[in-house]
């Protein structure tokens, strides 16, 4: 079968795809294909990735670092909504999920009750500019670098801030990661 290739835009170029092929290949409009560039030719075949929507966790009798654990677990793996389930009585607990969940990119809290957090990832990962998050990253540790010598010195100020600024790594390295 000869196809014709179309350029799109400066360097890139696309080719159509026989129709037969994709219905019968293709479980549905945001599937992939993985594609081996080898050097006289290119070998192309289906690959289905289920999207993953939701997870419950379930956080009776675990402690805070377990549920650290399983939220920033959910958020890698590509979850679109996140549920924490709690008893009652943990009233520190479902303080210390608020936190973890407020410290991950694009997520937000949608609802919460006294048992329950469900929080939703409002991230569009095919647009996440990820050299530019890695360069924001290396920006910040310069930064981080140059402030050590506030621990020599013990000035409080400046070790918050460098705290602060880890956290800021922390929440741009979750981004990279969910979005690759």
């Amino acid at each position: 079968m000869l196809k014709k290739k179309v350029y799109t835009s400066g360097s890139s170029c696309m080719i159509s795809l026989p129709r037969k092929w994709v219905q019968a290949n293709s479980p549905g409009t945001k599937s992939y294909v993985l594609l081996d560039v080898q050097e006289d030719c290119i070998i192309m075949e289906p690959v289905y990735i289920p999207e993953p929507e939701e997870t419950v966790i379930e956080s009776r009798d675990i402690s805070t670092g377990e549920l650290q654990r399983r939220i920033i677990a959910s958020y890698l793996a590509g979850y679109n909504i996140i549920r924490t389930k709690f008893d009652r009585k943990s009233i520190k607990l479902k303080e210390e999920a608020k936190e973890i969940l407020n410290s991950l990119i694009a997520v937000e809290i949608i609802r919460e009750n006294e048992d329950e957090i469900t929080a939703q990832v409002f991230i569009d990962q095919a647009k996440i500019p990820v050299l530019k998050v890695v360069e924001r990253i290396s920006s910040i540790v310069k930064r981080m670098l140059v402030g050590e010598a506030a621990f020599s010195t013990q000035n409080i100020e400046l070790i918050e801030h460098t705290i602060s600024r880890e956290k800021e790594i922390d929440r741009l390295y979750f981004l990279a990661v969910c979005g690759n």
